[in-house]
């Protein structure tokens, strides 16, 4: 990846990053199936951004309905 001078890019969720606790490393040999697959981020999710909270609330920015609850 190229990132131009004065930007920076950081990986957030890449694929096999658990999303409950309790699970072992990820081996990346790129098997995603089985019971451990089920409760890891997965891959092409694109469009995954980081929504911070506006003074201490939940304030989501996302009007096609894709966010938690």
């Amino acid at each position: 990846m190229i990132v131009a001078d004065g930007y920076r890019a950081e990986l957030i969720l890449p694929m096999g990053t658990p999303i409950v606790s309790g699970l072992g490393e990820w081996t990346d040999d790129r098997m995603v199936v089985g019971e451990s697959f089920k409760y890891r981020m997965g891959d092409n999710h694109d469009g995954m951004w980081f929504f911070g909270l506006k003074n201490g609330s939940y304030a989501p920015m996302c009007p096609n309905g894709d966010c938690l609850p």
